[in-house]
């Protein structure tokens, strides 16, 4: 019923403009055809682009309720928690991008508005105003912008972003939180910003517990990108490294690595951060970005992220001390699994 009533109302809208189509994302898919869905969901942030009007319905948004002003319902509109409407909001056009309110009152246009919406979603003015690129933008920055938003299905976590990062892949709906780690391989294939690898778990992330305990091991691509969420102002160094590839090893790549007075190994990435936008530092100076790392086994040139430990950050000194080496990261550390103890019985009278 709720999307048979966005349709009336998108159809009041359009009616005094020359449009005669209109197509409505939660009505114009056939979900039960795996490959029309698969063709929308890698198409859909060019058909938003490509639009000439682009209309938002904020449905728990009313602009004449006296009570709340509309800046401070949109900040908590359902809307900007979602997860497919990231591409929506920054493909569209800015000035053709239309915001309703529960009755079909307009609010106004993403132009309008864009330093809210840029305040509420912590995606760049400039990216929603189009006067930048998406490439301009690193991974970890662009990933942020997806830290707190949701999807129903785990899967649509990742295959959200697809467009974000102009990548395409199938999509296999069963496959959980390996979407994920998948689109961080297509990323890779595409690009050597090594600001990927520049997340972290947080005091309350829920894979804490089950895979990163203080000393754990974890895996070199992230699980979701709320591990980026303090990753927005990351940037690449430059120049850029030399090339990386995911092996059957993992990610075979070279870092500088050197190793701590507690004999800790810090691999360091190409990439800085500005220590003072992420944590308010009075110390402008930018740093470069290092992570802890164990060899998993004692001289396989394998190694793995300690992920309780979270990221370093190093000054230009520390960052050249490092001797470069060319190791293996694994993708993932598989979770332990407890066996089932089972008896063995030997029946001595057996006829066999």
């Amino acid at each position: 019923m709720a999307g048979y009533k966005k349709i009336l109302g998108c159809a009041e809208v359009i009616k005094p403009t020359n449009f005669r189509y209109c197509w409505v994302d939660t009505c114009c898919i056939d979900k039960s055809s795996s490959s029309e869905l698969s063709e929308a969901i890698n198409s859909m942030y060019d058909w938003y682009d490509q639009s000439k009007l682009c209309i938002i319905h904020l449905s728990d948004v009313d602009s004449h309720d006296s009570r709340l002003t509309v800046e401070h319902q949109m900040k908590k509109s359902r809307w900007f928690t979602r997860g497919w409407t990231l591409q929506e909001l920054i493909a569209s056009n800015p000035r053709h991008t239309i915001f309703y309110d529960k009755n079909w009152a307009e609010i106004g246009t993403k132009a309008a508005m864009s330093e809210l919406i840029a305040r509420i979603t912590g995606v760049h003015r400039s990216c929603l105003l189009h006067h930048a690129c998406l490439s301009e933008f690193s991974v970890a920055c662009r990933m942020s912008w997806a830290a707190k938003r949701m999807t129903t299905r785990p899967e649509d976590v990742a295959y959200c972003l697809l467009g974000i990062f102009q990548i395409n892949m199938p999509l296999i709906y069963g496959e959980g939180r390996k979407a994920c780690r998948r689109l961080q391989e297509e990323i890779i294939k595409e690009s050597d910003d090594q600001t990927i690898f520049a997340w972290q778990l947080s005091e309350g992330d829920q894979f804490r517990s089950s895979l990163a305990p203080d000393d754990g091991e974890v895996g070199v691509l992230a699980q979701h990108p709320a591990e980026f969420e303090d990753s927005a102002h990351f940037q690449p160094a430059l120049p850029r490294s030399g090339p990386y590839n995911i092996t059957n090893k993992g990610l075979s790549i070279q870092l500088p690595i050197f190793s701590r007075a507690d004999r800790q190994l810090i691999a360091v990435l190409s990439c800085h951060g500005d220590w003072a936008k992420r944590k308010g530092d009075k110390d402008p100076k930018r740093r470069q970005i290092a992570i802890p790392i164990v060899e998993t086994v004692k001289d396989s040139n394998v190694y793995a992220r300690i992920g309780g430990l979270g990221l370093h950050m190093i000054d230009e000194a520390q960052a050249q001390s490092g001797r470069p080496c060319a190791i293996h990261l694994t993708k993932a550390v598989p979770e332990t699994r407890r066996w089932p103890d089972f008896d063995l019985v030997l029946d001595s009278d057996s006829d066999s």
